[in-house]
Formats: C-alpha cells, structure tokens, sequence
C-alpha cells in the first residue's frame, strides 16, 4: 500500500507519502516512501495516493442481534434466536462495509454472539472481529433480563459468570443499574447488581484473565469503580470524584454517546416507544455533561454505539463534546482496542501488528465525516470492497436509519 497519507492510531503526526508492507495477516514494515518503489510480479500493490489509511474502526459496545433494526425493543429482543443471527449475520457485513473490523459484542440472546463469532474466524460468513460476552449478567427482572442470565446474590452472580467463562465468553458483561423501557420498570437511576454481587463476577472474570464491562450510570458507577470494573458503559451522571477514581484505577469509559442522542432525536423513525424518546431527551443534557466531566478528569474514552452500529457518528458527537479530531481518531482505533483486551494485536498499525486497515478517500484531521468514504477494508490481511458488501446487503445498505442531529 503506497502514496497515503497514514494515521497509525497511536496520535503521532500523520506520516506523508507512506508505505504499509502486509505479508499474509501481518504488517512487516511501514515507511515513508517518496518515489515509485520497487516491487516484484508477486506482490499486489494498492494505490493509496491522494487518501489517507488508518487502522480498521472498533466497536466498542454494540448488540449485534438488533442493531440497526426498526421497531419496539421489548418486541424486537423477544424474538427467535435465528431472527437474532439472521440479523447479526447483516449487520457483520454492513460493519464491515463501513471499515469497522472489530467490535466488541456487549450482549446477545443465548449467548450467540459466541457462535457468530466462530462463524466469522471460520469464514463461514465474512464480518469483523468479535469480542463476545455471550449473555450479560443481571438480576431476575432487572434490565435486559429478555435475553441475559438472570442472577441473585453473590453466589449465583458467580455462578453465572463462571458459566460464560465456560461458553467462551471473552469479557463478562454486569447489568449495574436500569435502562430506557427495554425491559419492563426501567429506570436508569435504579441500582440493580449489588457491589456484593459484581464483585464475585470481577473476582471470576480476572481469575480467568477476562475483562469485566459494567452497565452503569448514576451510583452504580461508584459500585462498578469499587469492585474493580475495566470499563463503565454509558455512564450518564458520571461524578468529577469518580472520573477522577476512574483515572486513577485505569478504568475506560464506553459512552454510547451516539445511542442516547439518535433515540433522543429520531425515536419515531426507529419506532421505539415514545416513553423512550422521552426518557433519552431527558437524560441527554446529563450524557453530554458526564462525557465533559470524563475529558477534564482524564478518563480515557472509545467509541461504542449500542444499537446504531455507527461509530463514524460516534466520533462526529465526540468531537463536538470536546475531542479534537485525532483523539477522536485514537478513541476509535488504540484506545478502543485497550478496551476490547487486543491491543497487543489491533488498533494501530506497525511492524507486527495484524493487518487490519481502512482506506479513506479524504483526510479525518480535517472533517472526521470523511472517515465514511470508505474505499477499502482490510481484515486479518484479507481484503474487503465496501462496495461489494454493500451489493450484498442489497438494499438494506441503501437505506439508512438517521442518526444524527
């Protein structure tokens, strides 16, 4: 890959003019290169001139079975498990598509984001790398309890995670407090996971070298900080004095700023229920506020969408929170792979790190909408037209759901 302008993820300067050697799955070596290289019949040389190459986009925080699908959430969650990985199967490709090559899968009808996720390594259906939690953990009745492992006490919490540890989860997901009317008597304020009972899930997770992301907003941030979590999901009403503790403990937040302003602004077009449009409206000033209480304190941030599966978008409401374009860039690339539990492997591009890279034709430094020209996708070395995976969505990709403002 010769001529780019390359943004390697880590928010070094852009290097001009760059070259990205990939052998098989691998980047072997990357170097500024200002004339025309020299190469042999046997290698295929990718024309970046003029464009900008990146890492591939993570998905921090994104439920595969329903993202970017119409209709109520008690409904839609309801339904069989084949509808879920039917539209899993979709919304693999369409990440894809928009040069997302990871996420990480943060909560799925009886745990099939494990299967789907040897479906995708074992090339049976082409989509991004999956981090899986199988099912999220979360008391009888409490948020999401349609489709998580439902858990009182200690005891059973452990229980629980130790059974997602066995099904091959990759992270544990905790359900620390309530949502918006996904689940009957949501109230995002209510505590629902004790710190008792999270603290026996972190205790097994961390035995067992696995992460542990907490649901949380309001005092189930303070029970998820204390107990240990890697990461705070959502955190709305998130406090300078836990920010701060956050910073300190070396715990990520995961704002899904994106999934409480699209149901804030366009519930009717997704047809979610009025009461949720209400509740987003109502939380909104908070989100953006606990998302500025996280920069000033220092917490590190990535991007994650919940159910929009549009971290483009992501990035464009981080950047009008606060972040400059390059951190935004960071969040989505180094940062978010910290979170995932890969950045050994993924988030920035250098000698040894797998080869997942995008071509953008544009430059993000300038207008991070740019980073939506997508003109080629590259996974694990492997190599990805969007526009073909678009023609394979039909015309599903052709009609997307607003997101923004």
């Amino acid at each position: 890959m010769t001529g780019g302008l390359l943004i390697d993820g880590t928010g070094s300067p852009p290097v001009r003019n760059a070259t990205v050697v990939v052998e098989g799955d691998t980047i072997v070596a990357i170097s500024p290169e200002t004339g025309s290289p020299h190469h042999s019949a046997s290698e295929r040389v990718i024309d970046a001139a003029g464009k900008t190459i990146l890492p591939g986009l993570i998905e921090a925080h994104i439920h595969m079975g329903w993202a970017r699908t119409p209709g109520v959430w008690p409904k839609l969650v309801g339904q069989a498990v084949t509808m879920h990985a039917a539209r899993a199967i979709r919304n693999s490709l369409y990440a894809l598509s928009q040069g997302i090559t990871t996420v990480r899968e943060a909560g799925a009808k009886n745990g099939m984001s494990i299967s789907l996720r040897s479906a995708i390594e074992q090339r049976i259906i082409a989509g991004p790398r999956i981090v899986a939690c199988g099912s999220p953990i979360t008391m009888t009745g409490g948020h999401a309890s349609q489709y998580g492992r439902e858990a009182d006490g200690p005891d059973e919490v452990r229980k629980a995670a130790r059974e997602q540890l066995k099904a091959g989860a990759d992270f544990i997901k905790l359900m620390g407090n309530g949502g918006f009317t996904l689940t009957r008597g949501d109230d995002v304020t209510t505590e629902q996971l004790t710190r008792a009972e999270m603290a026996a899930a972190v205790e097994e997770a961390h035995k067992a070298g696995r992460k542990v992301a907490v649901h949380a907003s309001g005092a189930a941030v303070g029970n998820a900080i204390a107990v240990g979590a890697d990461s705070i999901e959502h955190g709305v009403f998130l406090e300078p004095s836990e920010a701060r503790k956050m910073v300190e403990d070396g715990i990520f937040l995961v704002p899904t700023l994106l999934s409480m302003h699209t149901l804030a602004h366009h519930s009717v077009e997704w047809g979610r229920s009025e009461g949720a449009g209400r509740n987003a409206a109502r939380a909104l000033e908070q989100h953006e506020r606990s998302f500025r209480t996280a920069l000033d304190a220092g917490v590190r941030v990535a991007t994650g969408t919940d159910w929009v599966l549009d971290v483009v978008g992501e990035m464009e409401l981080m950047v009008r929170y606060g972040l400059t374009p390059m951190q935004a860039v960071v969040a989505a690339t180094a940062t978010a792979a910290e979170v995932v539990g890969l950045a050994a492997r993924i988030g920035t591009i250098a000698p040894g790190m797998l080869a997942d890279l995008i071509v953008i034709n544009g430059n993000p430094l300038n207008s991070i909408e740019e980073l939506r020209c997508v003109e080629l996708v590259i996974k694990n070395g492997v190599v990805y037209q969007p526009r073909a995976l678009q023609e394979a969505l039909g015309c599903e990709a052709q009609r997307p759901l607003p997101s923004r403002a």
